[in-house]
Order: structure tokens, then C-alpha cells, then sequence
């Protein structure tokens, strides 16, 4: 039950906003994937698959939610560059509440 918490705070101790070279490009590759391009796939995919509406919804909304905090631990663990790790999640959560209700909308109109 203290797991979530207490990983929660391990990616929060280690978000630095200070600049860092080539960071800034790195994290905006990841999360314009994340947040558009795989949401935006998954639509192709599912609307050429011909997939029930409510099954399409499920799928881009799921492709469109914010980086997993699992993945940010599990990377900052194998030390694949921790300050990234950290801050797809601290920046890409938030984003994630403007873009996810921007795609279920979009997904209103099919």
C-alpha cells in the first residue's frame, strides 16, 4: 500500500528544472510520442480495422495517457539517463489531463 507513495516521491526527489543541454528536445520527442503520435496510431489502427466505437475510445484514450511511473522508476533504476526519466512523468502527467480530454473530444466527433 506505501509502494505507490513511496515511488511517487523517489521520481519527484530527482525532477531539476534547470536547463540541460538537449534535454529539452529529448523530453519533447518523448512526450509529443506519447501524448500524440501514439494516441494518433492507435486511431489509424483501430479506424482501419473497422473496431467498435467504444473499443476505438478505449484504445486511443489508453495510448494517450501520461508516461507510467513504473518506467520512469525501472529507468532511473538501470540508469538510463534519471533526469529525463523523471521529468516524462513530472511534465508528462500534467500534460496529459489537457491532452487526454482533448482526444476524447476529437473522438465525440467519429
Amino acid at each position: 500500500a506505501a509502494l505507490a507513495p513511496l515511488a511517487l516521491t523517489a521520481v519527484g526527489l530527482q525532477l531539476d528544472f534547470k536547463p540541460e543541454p538537449g534535454l529539452t528536445r529529448l523530453l519533447s520527442l518523448g512526450l509529443g510520442y506519447k501524448l500524440v503520435l501514439a494516441p494518433a496510431g492507435a486511431l489509424l489502427l483501430c479506424l482501419g480495422l473497422n473496431l467498435p466505437c467504444e473499443l476505438t475510445q478505449v484504445c486511443v484514450l489508453e495510448a494517450g495517457m501520461g508516461p507510467m511511473i513504473t518506467a520512469a522508476l525501472m529507468a532511473s533504476a538501470s540508469g538510463l539517463h534519471p533526469s529525463l526519466a523523471a521529468r516524462m512523468v513530472g511534465v508528462g502527467v500534467p500534460l496529459s489531463l489537457l491532452s487526454v480530454p482533448l482526444w476524447w473530444g476529437g473522438l465525440q466527433l467519429i
